[in-house]
């Protein structure tokens, strides 16, 4: 429950970063200017712009794990990160996941040994 509660906080300081846009605009100034000659130079000024927060407040999902068929929970923050990562929704438990990644880990290192 930990894990989740710093996940979701993380997910909350990414979410109000991305209100935020970089504008970066050229603008002409006069350099220096004699009778006979102007010389015109540009400076680029970087401003930051907020944007509209079009922020959704998302439900806690109970998912079912496709392996060993337990319930999990998705929560709020986990939706939103998956979303902006453009990830589907999570098909194993966390316990399920792991176990996972360290048996592809193991056919990856057998593979380089052979």
């Amino acid at each position: 429950m930990g894990f989740t509660k710093y996940f979701e906080d993380d997910l909350e300081i990414m979410e109000e970063r991305q209100y935020w846009m970089r504008v970066e605009e050229t603008i002409p100034i006069i350099m220096s200017s004699m009778a006979t000659e102007m010389t015109i130079d540009t400076v680029t000024v970087t401003t930051m712009e907020q944007l509209p927060r079009t922020k959704l407040k998302r439900k806690t999902k109970k998912l079912v794990c496709c392996e060993c068929g337990t319930s999990f929970l998705f929560t709020g923050g986990e939706q939103n990160y998956y979303e902006t990562h453009n990830l589907s929704d999570p098909k194993r438990c966390l316990k399920c996941r792991k176990n996972r990644r360290q048996q592809n880990n193991v056919l990856k290192e057998e593979e380089h040994e052979s």
